[in-house]
């Protein structure tokens, strides 16, 4: 039997475009697959922490098959990482797949995009 080549995971890029309109204020197109969503520069700050990057890289790399797995191996509160879960998937960067375990329902924590590209024009 002959080894079947390893497919390469699909990339998905999220785009944010920042244009400055008028001295001092940015106007910001989200693009996801071509569609528009408003993106303030205050959002996207949110989205760009220390913390929730830790968390993306976590995701990719351990799979946690639960948010509370997540926040464990994060050593972070569970209240705390949800609400940056809730966040991330807000923007399309993760989505909670819906898994049952022992007769209850757990959400796991997968990515959606594997990058964010954000373009800054004056």
């Amino acid at each position: 039997m002959a080894k079947e080549k390893e497919k390469k995971p699909e990339k998905k890029i999220i785009s944010a475009d920042i244009y400055l309109e008028s001295p001092g204020t940015f106007s910001t197109i989200f693009r996801k697959m071509g569609f528009g969503y408003g993106l303030s520069v205050d959002m996207l700050r949110q989205l760009l922490s220390h913390q929730r990057a830790r968390m993306l890289h976590i995701i990719r790399t351990q799979k946690p098959g639960s948010i509370y797995l997540l926040a464990k191996a994060l050593g972070r509160d569970f209240k705390a990482v949800k609400k940056d879960v809730q966040l991330l998937k807000k923007f399309y960067v993760i989505d909670l797949v819906e898994e049952k375990y022992k007769g209850r329902k757990k959400l796991k924590p997968v990515l959606k995009a594997t990058g964010l590209q954000v373009n800054l024009t004056f």
